[in-house]
């Protein structure tokens, strides 16, 4: 019933961007009521690297962004997740790519903003060459633009968006603010447009070591367009079948996020690219029938492919492959569900401010949201709209919140995920000047998955976020990334599964070869290796670990949490 009703609504309304429409009935018949209001299109994209470890990913991203590559040193793997937010924007009529420096998310929200007031205005040519104005005219445009948003406020208001009530007592709204006001619409006035108008990106360039894919999920999009990168130089025959080894194992966890579609072509979109042609005996020809056969075994994985491309990154004469390719990412982009989505206009005016506070507090409180909201020039006032908002740059990637955490919300998804990588970090990565206690306990949790309070506070305690703590595992919980337990002595501990390096390969050895219950046996053609974790944090939160003793030796606590991953994934596997 609840499906019939999505489907109704949406149908009624064209203009609902992809990420609302996944939402509830309830948020969606609310968006639909704020498009009575004034909207504003957005042209915005999120570009994510993955691929196996090793494979040129970071080099990739660098030669699209075209940054340098340092060919004195080896560039160095991605540790957990790099962000790159503007460091281009490109040209919506030509296409044309433009690489900057030092451009923030208020300036492009501010030209956004100025185009909107354009577009409504009864005096554009004053509005678009304000800058051009002495202090008294200026002053004079401020005052009447302001009156004239108030007004547009208190007809929204008429249609239903006024009543509110703050919960917190420390919270207090009020309408006098003029002065804030004014500062904000004399800063959207000045900033200087060209005729052109612009799509901006932020490129996400994840790690491909094991231990990372469990954080992955956390910052995956249905929304976003995606690379796949595989290595040439691999033999075909010796990486099929191993998990991140394998360029169809990313494919397969891509496949996770499809979204219905009518179309031949499946959602969400992956660009195939080969790399490492430099070190590759293969001609163009030969490597793209070596790229398909590696990648594309299955009907359903093509169906997701809109370009392939075998190139080198070290290459400094290959420029123009490196053009094609940023011309189709744009193309594609612009042919997605999400492009040219409308977005209510007070939206842009509280995302402008939560932006650039991210540099200054990365997690900032529900509350601290809600008192900015309402201190717009153009505020939100219910909570509802609040929690829209918030549902739908979660969504879109642009900040982390979830309903059933809702104390907090995210603001620099990178500092995030760098708390994680205190926790989740490969042998290669890890910092080898370390305290030989320190040791001890990368080695338990190495060796056993387990991960003491104590050492939980000494990881968390160098990262900015620490203060964060207990929100920062309560998400590592919520997707089962760590594990809490207790033990049959009552004390408490976490696990992380995907930290556990050694395994024993006969089930029946853990037993000594005793009776016990039988294995249940699924068989599928491919699992999310995150598929463990929830498995293990569904049975640790209903039994407690206990120690088995054995004649020579006694197993370590966490034996059967490791027993029960690794049944699933010799059976499943």
């Amino acid at each position: 019933m609840i499906t019939i009703i999505k489907k109704c609504i949406i149908l009624e309304n064209a203009n609902i961007p992809e990420e609302i429409k996944r939402l509830d009935p309830k948020s969606i018949e609310k968006y639909c009521q704020l498009l009575q209001g004034k909207m504003a299109k957005r042209q915005h994209f999120r570009l994510v690297v993955v691929g196996p470890k090793g494979s040129g990913k970071t080099s990739l991203v660098r030669r699209i962004l075209q940054q340098p590559l340092d060919k004195t040193s080896e560039v160095k793997s991605t540790n957990g997740i790099d962000i790159h937010i503007l460091k281009c924007k490109i040209q919506t009529k030509s296409g044309k790519w433009i690489f900057m420096e030092g451009v923030t998310n208020r300036q492009v929200a501010n030209m956004t903003l100025k185009r909107c007031l354009i577009a409504t205005t009864s005096d554009q040519d004053t509005v678009r060459n304000v800058d051009t104005l002495g202090n008294e005219d200026k002053t004079s445009v401020i005052k009447t633009e302001t009156s004239r948003a108030r007004s547009r406020i208190d007809e929204s208001e008429e249609i239903g968006f006024k009543s509110y009530k703050i919960k917190s007592d420390e919270i207090i709204y009020s309408r006098t603010k003029q002065t804030e006001s004014k500062k904000d619409l004399a800063e959207v006035l000045n900033v200087k447009l060209d005729e052109n108008e612009y799509a901006t990106i932020d490129l996400w360039d994840f790690a491909g070591d094991r231990q990372f894919y469990n954080t992955h999920q956390i910052f995956l999009s249905k929304e976003a367009l995606y690379i796949v990168t595989a290595d040439m130089t691999k033999d075909i025959e010796s990486i099929l079948g191993i998990d991140g080894e394998d360029p169809n194992f990313w494919f397969q966890s891509l496949q996770y996020y499809e979204q219905d579609t009518m179309s031949l072509c499946s959602e969400p979109p992956i660009i195939l690219v080969g790399t490492k042609m430099d070190l590759c005996r293969e001609n163009d020809d030969e490597a793209s029938i070596k790229l398909i056969k590696m990648c594309v075994p299955h009907q359903s994985f093509r169906q997701h492919i809109r370009y392939f491309s075998s190139l080198s990154n070290t290459q400094e004469n290959n420029e123009e492959v490196f053009e094609k390719l940023r011309d189709k990412i744009f193309d594609l982009a612009k042919v997605s569900p999400s492009w040219n989505q409308e977005i209510p206009v007070r939206w842009i005016h509280l995302e402008k401010t939560l932006f650039e506070l991210a540099n200054q507090k990365p997690i900032v409180t529900k509350a601290d949201v809600i008192k900015l909201g309402l201190e717009n020039l153009e505020p939100i006032q219910t909570d509802d709209e609040v929690d829209l908002f918030l549902k739908y740059h979660h969504e879109t990637g642009d900040f982390v919140y979830f309903e059933d955490i809702p104390e907090y919300v995210v603001l620099s998804p990178q500092k995030l995920s760098n708390a994680f990588k205190c926790i989740i970090t490969s042998d290669e990565l890890q910092k080898f000047d370390i305290a030989s206690w320190e040791q001890n306990d990368w080695n338990e949790i190495r060796n056993t998955g387990k991960l003491s309070n104590r050492f939980i506070d000494y990881l968390l305690n160098k990262n900015e976020l620490s203060k964060f703590k207990i929100y920062i595992l309560n998400i590592m919980e919520k997707y089962d990334i760590i594990v809490r337990s207790s033990s049959a002595s009552g004390e408490e501990n976490f696990y992380v599964p995907c930290m556990v390096e050694t395994a024993t390969d006969d089930v029946d050895l853990l037993f000594n070869n005793k009776s016990k219950t039988s294995c249940l046996c699924f068989v599928f053609d491919f699992l999310p290796r995150t598929i463990f974790n929830h498995v293990l944090g569904a049975c640790t939160r209903r039994y407690k670990v206990t120690k088995k003793m054995t004649n020579q030796c006694s197993l370590k606590e966490s034996v059967y949490l490791i027993l029960m991953t690794q049944v699933v994934k010799n059976y499943f596997y």
